[in-house]
């Protein structure tokens, strides 16, 4: 989390203590009162005249700082470690459902545009038919940590299930997926890009990871700043998504890491892109 408080106390800027957010006179409009609310848990900036803005701007407009400085201040008021718990083993075995894939399975695969096979040796992949239980008719993908199994998600490939994406549940993983990061085993670069789901990383392969849905944890930003010095956000074009990369993009500011959003020009989610459209972003990220 960010010390909102720390931070105006040392640079001098006069604040009102409210209930959930430290307020200020806001830099970005014509702001009169002490209308920028800092929220007091988060990273989330809100003018009550003007709108959202990213904890990194609000910070640089504060001070007037060049951007090559804002980091080292994010940095120095960050209290993530303050709320993180180390990446814990809750179970020593798992049990993964799922045979190989079958032709149905396959099929699938294929009507998206994805290489069957290749995801198959690439990233383990089982598939499952009438097991009895929520994780029937299944693309099941094992979730690696270390090299070891440590979780699973299963993706229903006939279209007729309510729930779409079953991951392991949490009294049976090794270790909680959203403690993690689905791929981070090949992602093997300074730099990564960070998508919401598993099949938007199969999608871009090597050097990019997922945090299973547009929530993220305080444990996979910290894994991201242990590992990483820059991170490319790669979240899906709606509006929703959008904010939710926002929010995460400051919280790895606040780690020290070099961040940049990317949203994709064709309104396409990157699980859905071609195979020339990956390439040519992966070559301009030098990935």
């Amino acid at each position: 989390m960010f010390d909102a408080r720390g931070f105006f106390d040392e640079y001098g800027i006069e604040y009102e203590n409210n209930r959930n957010f430290y307020n200020v006179q806001c830099p970005f409009c014509d702001d009169k009162g002490k209308h920028l609310g800092v929220a007091k848990k988060g990273y989330t900036c809100t003018c009550f005249r003007c709108g959202k803005h990213s904890l990194f701007s609000t910070v640089k407009e504060l001070l007037g700082l060049q951007p090559k400085n804002i980091n080292e201040i994010l940095k120095k008021y960050d209290t993530l470690s303050d709320d993180v718990e180390e990446v814990s083993y809750q179970n020593e075995t798992i049990v993964v459902p799922g045979g190989k894939l079958t032709k149905g399975h396959k099929l699938y695969l294929e009507s998206r545009n994805y290489d069957a096979d290749y995801l198959e040796r690439k990233y383990d992949l089982r598939g499952t038919l009438a097991t009895g239980d929520a994780y029937a008719y299944r693309i099941i993908t094992p979730i690696y940590y270390n090299k070891r199994i440590v979780s699973y998600q299963g993706r229903d490939y006939t279209g007729k299930q309510e729930v779409r994406y079953m991951t392991c549940k949490p009294e049976y993983e090794i270790i909680h997926h959203k403690k993690i990061l689905f791929n981070l085993d090949n992602c093997r670069r300074d730099s990564v890009i960070v998508c919401e789901g598993v099949y938007d990383a199969f999608r871009f392969g090597n050097d990019c990871c997922c945090t299973f849905g547009t929530g993220y944890k305080a444990e996979q930003v910290n894994l991201l700043a242990k590992r990483f010095t820059r991170v490319f956000l790669m979240y899906d074009p709606e509006p929703e998504a959008q904010e939710r990369a926002r929010v995460m993009g400051d919280a790895l500011s606040l780690a020290g890491i070099d961040v940049q959003n990317i949203l994709l020009n064709n309104g396409k989610d990157p699980g859905d892109q071609s195979e020339q459209t990956v390439n040519e972003l992966k070559k301009d990220l030098c990935l």
